[in-house]
């Protein structure tokens, strides 16, 4: 026993189905009545073949129009074998940050306790990549080993742009001032 529900989507799929039968009755192909046996025959056949052509193109173009946003990667994936990334402060940093754009490669100085100015180079061709936010600090790419040659220096460094093609980088020890003790004695 059909219910009222089946009976409207029966005559539903028989009304759709004779409008179809009419368009192609017209075509001059169908004159001798194949297409006509071949779409009462085959009809459902045919509309999930077509379907399944209409989804095949669209999930062919779909990337096309809608590229997907790539999964972020974090900066820790990637460092190098062998490298560390470590945070330093740049006092001329807001100076270079326009100029080096997503990394730079610059050599580095450390500010003398007594005058306040840049006096010793402690890095040189040193790969760095510039803060997210304007007070964050510099990310130095420094070899593992070198590291804790940096952090002997104070806090705050200057900056010299150099060329990007320098491969290797260096980082100096920090040497210990040699004191002269003079006495004197009268004799």
């Amino acid at each position: 026993m059909k219910t009222k529900r089946q009976n409207y989507f029966h005559t539903l799929a028989l009304a759709q189905k004779s409008a179809v039968l009419n368009i192609f009755k017209r075509h001059p192909f169908a004159q001798g009545g194949v297409l006509e046996y071949l779409l009462q025959k085959y009809f459902w056949h045919f509309i999930i073949i077509f379907i399944l052509i209409v989804l095949s193109l669209v999930s062919k173009f779909l990337p096309l129009v809608f590229k997907p946003d790539k999964p972020a990667v974090s900066l820790d994936h990637l460092v190098p074998k062998g490298f560390v990334l470590v945070p330093i402060e740049i006092s001329n940093g807001k100076d270079i940050t326009g100029i080096i754009g997503q990394y730079g490669v610059v050599d580095l100085y450390s500010y003398s306790n007594k005058t306040g100015l840049p006096d010793k180079q402690a890095a040189s061709a040193l790969k760095i990549l510039p803060p997210k936010t304007e007070e964050g600090h510099f990310l130095a790419l420094v070899p593992e080993k070198q590291a804790s040659d940096l952090f002997q220096y104070s806090d705050l460094f200057y900056a010299v742009i150099q060329n990007p093609g320098k491969k290797s980088s260096k980082i100096y020890k920090k040497r210990k001032s040699k004191s002269l003790i003079v006495i004197e004695e009268d004799f």
